[in-house]
């Protein structure tokens, strides 16, 4: 697991940023803001367009600094709904999905039952691991078409 894992970004009071990242990303943006009012303020009083640059450059390093720090803040958030989808699916849930041919270069499906019941949205393979430990059916991939349900976006039937 990963560092950030271990630091509570995964059961945190926020969600998937700790408190410290909202912290971090407050403060960026505040002192971001902060640069923006003084340069309207600066720029306010001025007529002259060549004693508003000075200001407006201050504004435009303000705005690129808040674009990073909300860039940044999604970054951290993505890399931990990463952590908490591999805690979940497992770190091999894509490779039991695909396994490599011979032929270098060309991907095939495993070979293995397809399984799904009534109600349901999806259709999985029997080795998937959002079937594990269920009691469905194993039917043909057309049946499971016919009844409206979709391949399973873990197993890749």
């Amino acid at each position: 697991m990963s560092r950030r894992a271990d630091a509570g970004t995964l059961g945190g009071p926020v969600g998937v940023w700790s408190s410290r990242d909202l912290a971090r990303w407050g403060s960026v943006v505040s002192v971001a803001g902060v640069g923006c009012f003084v340069a309207w303020y600066l720029a306010a009083g001025d007529t002259s367009y060549n004693k508003q640059v000075g200001p407006i450059d201050l504004a435009m390093v303000g705005l690129l600094v808040a674009a990073a720090a909300n860039i940044g803040f999604l970054l951290v958030g993505r890399r931990a709904i990463g952590v908490r989808r591999r805690m979940l699916v497992g770190e091999a849930a894509p490779v039991l999905a695909r396994s490599v041919a011979p032929v270098a270069g060309t991907i095939v499906p495993l070979q293995t039952s397809l399984v799904g019941a009534p109600g349901l949205r999806h259709f999985h393979r029997a080795d998937c691991v959002l079937a594990h430990g269920r009691d469905w059916p194993a039917v043909t991939r057309s049946e499971h078409e016919a009844a409206g349900r979709t391949a399973c976006g873990v197993c890749r039937p």
